[in-house]
């Protein structure tokens, strides 16, 4: 069986590079609007953590004033709160302490360049499930995936 392949590539400046990330994570899991927009916030706080024997495996969330070390985040401390339960629950990050997070490593990098791959596959039919038991019943040897 065949797969046809479409391969393109961007070039995004650091700030777009993050939101295009976060998109694609978001979308891959279903994140909710809330979650989604927290993500971004985690993503960009994961970027800014200087990196300890080459990588960086934690964030630190602490809130106060208008958002997350101060710095205005667009949304209240409360759907902060919510989003981050939604990342915490969908295994994105981990509590290491009040206000410290760890971070699932398939999920927060700091490299420069990232791809998703999306398949689609063709739904088999009634009739072509009944023709591929017949030839298998026939003898014919399935093709594995």
């Amino acid at each position: 069986m065949g797969v046809s392949a479409i391969h393109h590539i961007e070039e995004k400046d650091d700030a777009e590079f993050v939101k295009v990330f976060a998109a694609g994570v978001a979308a891959s899991y279903d994140l909710t609007k809330t979650a989604q927009r927290v993500f971004q916030v985690v993503l960009d706080q994961y970027q800014r953590t200087p990196m300890n024997r080459g990588f960086a495996d934690y964030v630190n969330l602490f809130w106060f004033g208008e958002g997350v070390e101060g710095r205005d985040v667009g949304m209240s401390e409360k759907t902060f709160q919510r989003g981050l339960k939604e990342l915490l629950e969908k295994r994105f990050i981990y509590p290491k302490g009040p206000t410290a997070f760890w971070t699932n490593p398939a999920l927060f990098f700091k490299g420069d360049r990232v791809m998703f791959i999306k398949e689609y596959r063709r739904r088999v039919s009634s009739d072509d499930q009944k023709k591929r038991e017949e030839l298998e019943n026939a003898g014919q040897q399935r093709l594995t995936e």
